[in-house]
């Protein structure tokens, strides 16, 4: 009996469907990969904003301070990222799963923390104490944290005023990525920004050409102002 194999165009006719079909799929793989990294970054910036709120309860309703004034770094609880490890139990939640560098466990190293806090809420004109809940009129847009580069437990922004953060009149813009810009704003997820915000829900913002991540007010744009687009900072 003659048995017979596949011709050389048979075989070269289905390693071509097979490299079209890998062709189609692996930019699918790779984009479900990065809205599932985006989705575990939403969940670590959900679990801060339980932890603040938590915090919040404890110290009489204020804001964690950015950071504690030591500047030999050394007084520990460094700032607001290391304050509240007692509620959320967890170093992980503070490195986002699209940050490559690996974490620290030391709250004075840059690699501590993946996320930046309003400085507006951290600081209430001074550092001994954060704002109150009571001085946020618009809880809903007023941003409590967001993506940001790997900096020490008090990174912090404010949308605007930073020399390396820079602004339209009432619009806080994102500049280019830079791998020593501690201040600058991470695109990390798809070419957008998570941010979280005061009353605790997350939500993800593309950035356009301009580097704007949507439409996201500086602290001086009150949240009432704002129509109705999230306000990065409400000055207490």
């Amino acid at each position: 009996m003659r048995h017979r194999g596949f011709t050389l165009v048979e075989l070269l006719v289905v390693i071509a469907a097979i490299a079209v079909l890998a062709a189609i799929l692996f930019p699918v793989f790779a984009r479900a990969r990065a809205n599932a990294r985006r989705a575990s970054c939403q969940s670590n910036l959900k679990q801060l904003g339980i932890g603040v709120a938590q915090y919040t309860q404890d110290y009489d309703e204020k804001f964690p301070i950015y950071f504690n004034g030591d500047n030999t770094q050394s007084a520990l609880p460094l700032g607001w990222a290391d304050m509240l490890t007692p509620y959320t139990k967890s170093l992980q939640i503070l490195q986002c799963p699209d940050e490559s560098r690996p974490p620290s466990t030391l709250p004075a190293s840059t690699d501590y923390c993946d996320y930046g806090y309003n400085l507006f809420l951290g600081h209430n004109g001074t550092i001994v104490a954060g704002t109150s809940l009571s001085s946020l009129s618009q809880p809903s847009l007023t941003v409590l944290m967001l993506d940001s580069w790997s900096q020490w437990a008090g990174q912090w922004h404010t949308g605007c005023g930073s020399s390396t953060i820079y602004c339209q009149p009432g619009l806080a813009t994102f500049p280019s990525l830079s791998s020593t810009g501690g201040e600058l704003f991470a695109r990390r997820h798809l070419g957008g920004i998570n941010f979280s915000f005061t009353d605790g829900h997350v939500k993800w913002y593309p950035s356009n050409s301009d580097m704007q991540s949507g439409a996201v007010y500086n602290g001086s744009t009150p949240g009432s102002q704002s129509l109705n687009s999230p306000t990065f900072a409400l000055a207490p």
